[in-house]
């Protein structure tokens, strides 16, 4: 902004942006325990071009001092604060909310005497300043004003300016030096009506001086209310000298305050005010990080040469540390948490940490960092997670970190190639633990060890990834780890865990351990090489199922469903079967997996379960939504869903040629009630399945899937009814179109036919 053609300050005729960090700071240095009038100024003037105000957040110390709105691109907003200080600095930064690029015009410290703007022990920020009976409108500063307070010229409706005696001469100042220009005007007032922010408490300073050199017959005495409760009085105003009036205790917050000037009754004169502030009562917490911690980091920012929104306080606001630090809730805070992952480091691991004695977790990990492990990582009383991996590093680990990390007291994250024989070590360690005792709790940093660091992802669904993971001897197992932005959550991982620990069939996925920290959370399963079933029976399939596999299949998720049904005391509800849910081993045997959604009765003799809505759309029970409670007959119901899939090959919602969607039983159902129910067959066991069978286990699909749960076959049914069908396929014919299945009916109620047993 040039000077020569903006009519603003010299201050405000240049500003600094902060287009990058959240936070950028100003440490500025003082004299501790002095007052000071402190004043931030900002002046848009749409210096970039793009004519977008901005909005942000301005901070002293600890405590949020203002909000920046901008309403115009050519007026400036001011804030003014005072305040005592309580170090030899003071830090203000500006934090970028989101809404446009933080600037600053000026930023003002002017020293005041500590016995004026008195208050307990609190800040004031400025709400208004006004001089009185000023017959311009001049704004008046310093050198005006020594401490630089604007004065603004005020026109307040019903006050009437009052005319000075030609004699008049300087005013005689008191401590709070208004300057003599100010006070050598005033007016006849009745009333000042201010309306200000309800949730604040408010400090007034009247300041009074008579301009009028009174004769004897003539006398100029009034009180002051506050909201009709009196405030002061009577006051007599001296001539030529400055006299201010202040409330010692704050007014209570309140929408409106009435200040109202009484004349007494002996009066021959009205009342008159020269000059008037009101301020607002501030809590400024100047928190100060711990000093070593502050000349270590800031040798550690040196030393790396780190280019990050890295001034000011490293701590505070506590709110907005430095990017990469993390600090306690503390009078003086310390760096409990230091990140400089990925920053560029080279060299040797910078001795200058060793001096943030409190740190808890350090993570140096992605960078150039040569040498070995310095022996002081083995100092930090307090240290629960470091984390050294994708480096340079040499040599061996120090004995009491691999302590520490075999005690679980340290989760322990390390370059994989130069530390592989410790790795190796771990998993044994793990195996033995594992296998020993199903159901163990293991640390996230052995989780690490057996993933080998998250390395290979082998699916993922609503709880997180699934990592394939390697114990010694090369047994593989997978890995579920619960993510942060999990569809699902805590509870569902509690809920999976919970019934894995107590649930044990050969056809249900096996539950080897878990892990449950505080941010860490992990199920770990035996592996099953064949992946889901759905897989296998999609369209990109490159292996096909035979029917006797996908009998077997069928037969094994049955068999483990009966077992949660009936087996287990009391009951278990799956809630959410489906063939992404029906893994497969490296011998095809079927397990069923997924037990997030869960749910137990309460006893044994339960037969329905009120809870809120589950599964996966096409899969859920639709009586559901009728009458809000789960039965084994809704499970049976999506397993129907299941058996619809085996034998078509198709997903359970059908998309047509023309977009339109389809239900798998709306699509299949008419071949069946009609006799056609060849022409649905997966068209890659055409010529290979046994026709008998494949009938059977159609009928009982749809039996499964009837609209009326009453209706539907009991999953002991069912297994009965597929060891049938498995009978009927060890005599292969596709060459007739077998009878109707004597054990079923076609059944017409109004216009849906259903199949249904007798």
């Amino acid at each position: 902004m040039g000077a020569d053609t903006v009519p603003f300050p010299r201050q405000m005729r240049s500003l600094r942006s902060f287009p990058q960090g959240i936070r950028n700071c100003y440490n500025v240095s003082i004299v501790n325990g002095t007052k000071y009038l402190i004043r931030a100024s900002f002046l848009y003037e749409n210096y970039d071009g793009l004519n977008i105000l901005p909005a942000f957040d301005i901070y002293i110390g600890n405590s949020l001092w203002e909000r920046v709105n901008f309403t115009d691109i050519h007026i400036e907003p001011s804030f003014e604060l005072i305040h005592i200080t309580s170090s030899n600095e003071v830090h203000m930064c500006l934090i970028n909310i989101g809404n446009g690029v933080p600037i600053i015009s000026s930023l003002e410290f002017r020293p005041l005497l500590n016995i004026t703007y008195q208050t307990a022990s609190r800040s004031l920020s400025l709400q208004s300043r006004f001089d009185f009976g000023s017959s311009d409108d001049k704004e008046y500063r310093y050198p005006i004003d020594v401490y630089d307070r604007i004065w603004s010229t005020i026109n307040y409706y019903g006050q009437e300016p009052v005319k000075a005696s030609a004699t008049t001469g300087a005013v005689e100042e008191n401590n709070y030096k208004v300057p003599s220009i100010v006070m050598k005007t005033a007016s006849a007032i009745k009333d000042i009506r201010l309306n200000t922010k309800n949730s604040s408490q408010y400090y007034v300073f009247m300041h009074f001086s008579e301009v009028v050199e009174l004769q004897p017959n003539q006398s100029r005495v009034f009180n002051i209310t506050h909201n009709e409760n009196f405030f002061y009085g009577p006051l007599i105003p001296s001539y030529l000298s400055t006299q201010t009036v202040s409330n010692k205790d704050p007014f209570d917050a309140s929408n409106l305050h009435l200040f109202s000037f009484i004349s007494t009754n002996n009066a021959t004169l009205p009342p008159i005010i020269n000059a008037f502030e009101i301020y607002y009562a501030k809590d400024i917490i100047e928190l100060e990080t711990n000093r070593g911690d502050v000349n270590a980091i800031t040798k550690i920012k040196s030393t790396y040469g780190i280019k990050r929104d890295w001034q000011g306080d490293p701590c505070v606001p506590m709110e907005y540390p430095w990017s990469g630090l993390n600090c306690s809730n503390a009078t003086a805070p310390r760096i409990i948490y230091l990140n400089l992952s990925a920053s560029g480091l080279t060299g040797e691991i910078s001795s200058y940490i060793s001096n943030l004695t409190m740190l808890q977790t350090l993570d140096l990990s992605h960078n150039e960092l040569t040498g070995e492990l310095p022996d002081f990582l083995t100092n930090f009383p307090n240290l629960r997670v470091l984390i050294l991996t994708r480096n340079k590093l040499t040599g061996s680990v120090p004995e009491v970190l691999l302590q520490r990390a075999e005690a679980k007291s340290l989760t322990l994250r390390l370059f994989p190639l130069l530390f592989i024989l410790r790795a190796e070590h771990l998993k044994r360690s793990i195996q033995e633990r594992l296998l020993k005792s199903k159901n163990q709790q293991v640390h996230y940093s052995e989780i690490l060890v057996i993933t080998d660091n998250l390395k290979t992802s082998i699916g993922e669904g609503g709880f997180g990834k699934v990592y394939l993971g390697v114990l010694s001897d090369k047994i593989q197992v997978a890995v579920k780890l619960l993510s942060a932005s999990s569809r699902q959550g805590t509870k569902e991982f509690k809920a999976e865990a919970e019934i894995l620990t107590i649930v044990h069939h050969r056809n249900l996925v096996s539950l080897i351990g878990y892990c449950d920290e505080a941010e860490n959370k992990a199920l770990i399963y035996e592996f099953m090489a064949n992946g889901n079933l759905r897989k296998h029976l999609s369209d990109s399939s490159t292996t096909v199922l035979n029917w006797k596999q996908r009998l077997q299949i069928a037969l094994d998720a049955a068999q483990g469903l009966e077992y949660l049904h009936n087996c287990c005391k009391p009951p278990i509800l799956h809630r959410d079967m489906k063939t992404s849910n029906i893994l497969l081993n490296e011998k095809m045997q079927a397990k069923i997996s997924d037990f997030g959604l869960s749910r137990i009765f309460a006893n044994e003799n339960d037969t329905h379960l009120a809870t809120r809505p589950a599964g996966t759309f096409g899969y859920v029970d639709p009586t559901i939504h009728l009458c809000g409670n789960f039965s084994k007959k809704s499970d049976v119901y999506s397993f129907g869903i299941v058996l619809f899939e085996l034998i078509t090959g198709k997903p359970v919602i059908i998309k047509s040629n023309t977009e339109s969607e389809i239900h798998i039983v709306d699509w299949a159902k008419p071949s069946i009630l009609e006799g056609n129910s060849q022409s649905i067959v997966d068209q890659r066991l055409q010529g290979c399945i046994e026709i008998c069978s494949a009938t059977k286990f159609m009928e009982l699909a749809l039996c499964c899937t009837l609209s009326t749960s009453a209706q539907r076959p009991q999953i002991s049914d069912v297994v009965k009814q597929l060891i049938e069908c498995q009978e009927m396929a060890q005599n292969r014919t596709t060459s007739h179109r077998p009878p109707i299945n004597p054990n079923f009916s076609y059944t017409s109620i109004g216009s849906d036919s259903i199949l249904s047993p007798r």
